[in-house]
């Protein structure tokens, strides 16, 4: 709103100028001039002075209606209600909602999985009444060998065992593996036939063994003996990367099944190599 500027104020009563004949023409009083003037500028002064005031009141009143609302309705970094911002509605909390917990994992946990053991023979069960652990002097191998049954050695890498009746139990050694048994097994079977001492030999299974030792397989023949079937099995067993051995067990074929198949395992279950890694 404006705000008129007020008539200047003038003066009624005019003093006379001292040294002026009363009744004397009147003219331009001397020194008068200047005193108008003065008032005139004086009150114009005043006049603007409340034109100012007037308008820097009107100028900050409206700033005062614009900046309270703001300031009341927002934020301090000038975001509003409903934009990120809890709003301050009465009957409203404006904390966070707690935070919920993050739903259990299902997956793996972070540690690392331990690695797989090495291979390594079985659990050792207990040695029977009529056997020996017998620790050799040639190799330094250790396995059961039954009471009674004489040791002779056939060669630098081979010691042989003799029982009653033909029965058998031949261990062999080479620095050199020829790498997996089972497939070793199956490159040799073919001449097996024509080895000297062998008479009707009849193949039955090569098998691997899985957890003895480093790698290892069975193979498994019939062959006669005396006039008698004898049940054969010899065991390939890689213990170490420069150490490989051959177990063969040979008993009558009426007693395998049962009886000297236990015993074949508890005898390799037994076996302690000169090498293993």
């Amino acid at each position: 709103m404006s705000v008129a500027d007020p008539a200047p104020n003038r003066p009624t009563d005019r003093p006379a100028v001292a040294g002026t004949p009363a009744g004397a023409a009147s003219g331009p009083a001397v020194g008068r001039a200047p005193i108008v003037a003065g008032l005139k500028e004086r009150a114009l002064g005043d006049n603007r002075k409340k034109w100012l005031i007037g308008a820097l009141a009107a100028v900050l009143l409206i700033a005062l209606l614009v900046i309270v609302p703001l300031v009341n309705s927002g934020s301090d970094d000038g975001t509003k209600p409903g934009a990120g911002q809890p709003s301050n509605t009465p009957g409203t909390s404006n904390s966070a909602p707690p935070a919920t917990s993050a739903a259990p994992s299902t997956g793996p946990t972070s540690a690392a999985p331990a690695p797989p053991p090495s291979p390594t023979a079985p659990a050792k069960p207990p040695v029977p009444a009529g056997w020996t652990l017998h620790k050799d002097s040639l190799n330094a191998f250790t396995i059961p060998v039954p009471n009674g049954w004489t040791r002779s050695v056939a060669s630098q890498d081979t010691v042989i065992f003799n029982g009653p009746g033909g029965r058998l139990l031949l261990v062999q050694w080479t620095p050199t593996p020829a790498g997996d048994p089972y497939n070793d097994w199956h490159k040799q079977e073919p001449a097996r036939k024509f080895q000297p001492g062998v008479q009707n030999y009849r193949y039955l299974s090569i098998n691997r063994v899985p957890g003895y030792f480093k790698s290892c397989a069975d193979w498994d023949w019939l062959q006669t003996k005396n006039g008698a079937d004898f049940h054969v099995r010899n065991r390939g067993v890689v213990t170490a990367k420069n150490r490989a051995y051959g177990i063969r067990y040979e008993v009558p074929e009426s007693e395998w099944k049962g009886k000297e198949e236990n015993n074949f395992l508890m005898l390799t279950a037994n076996f302690d190599p000169d090498r293993k890694d």
